[in-house]
């Protein structure tokens, strides 16, 4: 017989959040499968959440909303436990103008730009032409 343990599925029911642990028992005649249930606690109230409710979300500028399981949940373009650190897409992907000749990529609060190199400028089309 074999038996596999799985990865740790979180899921929301009924106000109530619960960690399960998946097991399957593999023979030569059967297959089995075992829920183990390791934690459950009531959803939280914003700001707080985690187990018992026991921390307080301090979220920042870059924040979508206070998840009441992980807490600081962040828009894209954001990062950190409190959602408060831009992320700078121009550095992290130093290709992403690429497909928009002659410009150079500018990071902004939450986001970026594509701006047009030194002597060039858009046209009505929004292409940037010497």
């Amino acid at each position: 017989m074999l038996t596999y343990s799985f990865k740790t599925v979180r899921f929301y029911k009924s106000k109530v959040f619960q960690t399960r642990i998946l097991i399957f028992s593999i023979s030569a005649l059967s297959i089995t499968l075992q829920v183990k249930q390791v934690y459950s606690f009531t959803a939280c109230v914003s700001p707080n959440y985690g187990v018992n409710c026991g921390q307080t979300c301090q979220c920042g500028a870059g924040s979508a909303s206070c998840d009441p399981v992980r807490g600081c949940v962040c828009r894209a373009g954001w990062t950190g436990v409190g959602c408060d650190t831009d992320i700078n897409e121009c550095t992290v992907n130093p290709t992403i103008c690429n497909d928009k000749p002659n410009t150079n990529c500018a990071n902004t609060v939450g986001s970026y730009a594509c701006n047009c190199k030194p002597g060039y400028s858009k046209n009505a089309a929004g292409t940037c032409v010497g």
